[in-house]
Parts: structure tokens; sequence; C-alpha cells
């Protein structure tokens, strides 16, 4: 018998793929609402698929769930999905098995944050995913201006030694408030935000750890000018 095959969101492809079912399960529960005999029924229903991608071979659990209370305009019922993990639109980079090795023994923390950021968006983990975003790029800071006694300071002084240009600079403070907001001001950052936290944070640290490292490598393979 032929698998079936249905469109389902790949975290490594980053994107909606065509995945076979490994195996599925569907729950159906409906109730009377009502005492009466011809009360309201109400009912609601839940679909488990394990699914692998056709494309990578990334396998994932897909909840497909309908309530009838719940119906567009038409009373059909929403149909609501999630994935386990948590569906993201933004693959760990490849670089980051690089960094290990480019890093001294002070800075290891920064490709262990990093991890642990990914490893919070893979658990729906949204405020601890900023969190951590913030506390990296304070550590990227520090590490190379040393502490300074407030992020601000950290910043400034960041700016000051060349690390980032002033247009860096301000993106830097716009991404840190956002850690800020979620710790001071009861504020929930929605996957988007966290998506656009984490690219800046990356791209800081790919300048700063990753370029340099890999364009000496590339530097030494250039043959030298004839005289």
């Amino acid at each position: 018998m032929a698998e079936e095959t249905i469109k389902a969101h790949c975290n490594k492809c980053v994107g909606i793929r065509n995945h076979n079912i490994l195996f599925s399960e569907k729950e159906h529960t409906q109730q009377n609402v009502d005492d009466d005999r011809d009360g309201i029924i109400i009912w609601w229903e839940d679909k488990y698929a394990l699914v692998k991608c056709l494309g990578c071979g990334n396998i994932s659990l897909m909840h497909t769930s309908w309530f009838s209370e719940d119906c567009d305009y038409n009373g059909k019922p929403y149909e609501k999905i999630n994935y386990y993990p948590p569906a993201i639109s933004k693959p760990i980079p490849k670089w980051i098995n690089d960094l290990d090795t480019f890093l001294n023994s002070e800075e290891t923390q920064i490709a262990e944050l990093l991890k642990e950021i990914y490893a919070a968006l893979y658990n729906d983990s949204k405020r601890l995913a900023i969190l951590g975003i913030r506390s990296l790029l304070e550590h990227v800071m520090i590490a190379k201006t040393s502490d300074q006694g407030s992020f601000n300071k950290n910043i400034d002084s960041f700016y000051e030694l060349g690390y980032i240009a002033s247009k860096q600079k301000d993106l830097i403070i716009k991404a840190l408030d956002v850690g800020h907001a979620t710790t001071h001001r009861s504020f929930v950052p929605c996957v988007d935000d966290i998506m656009t936290t984490l690219g800046i944070c990356e791209t800081i640290i790919e300048m700063i750890y990753i370029h340099p490292k890999k364009m000496e490598i590339v530097s030494k393979r250039i043959p030298k000018r004839s005289k």
C-alpha cells in the first residue's frame, strides 16, 4: 500500500514541503451541552500524524485540530495545525560548528548560548529565546571590549573600537530593547520579532568571528603577485 503524501512544514528545508505520513491517529469527541435530549451537541477532533519530509528526510509530529464552535462564515470549522518540534522559519546557521573552532577559551559561551537559543525556539519558548539573544549580544560585546558596567557603555565601547558601524549600533540598541521589554514590560515577542532580532545578532557574530577567519584561509590560497 502506497504511503499517503501531504503538504507540511519542514524545519530543515524551512518551508512547506511534501511529506509521507508514517503513522496517524484520529480522535473524535462530542458532548451534549444541554440536558434535553435534543440539546446542542458540540464536537472536537484531533489528528496526530508522524510525517517525514520527502526532501531532506526530517521527521516531525503534525497535530491538526478542529472545534465545531470555531467556524468560518460558511460554518466550516477552522483547521489548526501545530508541529512538534514547533515550526520555525529560520534554520540553525551552517557555520555554528565552525564557530566553536574560532573562539578562544573565554568566548566558548557564545557558541553555547546560540545553541541554547535555538533549543528554546524548538520548544516554543519565545521569551527564553529573546532573553538568550540579549545575553548573547552582551557576551559578544564584553568579549571584545571587557565589561564597561552597563549595556549602553558596552555598546558605545563596541562602536568606538570599530566592531560595528553607526547603523549597526542602532540595530543592536533596538535588539537589546526587545529583551528589556520582555524582562521589564511584560512584552511577549512573536516568532517574526525573534527571527529579526536573532538575525541581527548572528550577523554581528559572523562579521566578528566567522568572516575574518575564513578570509584568512582564503588569503593563504591566493597566489602571490609576481614582481
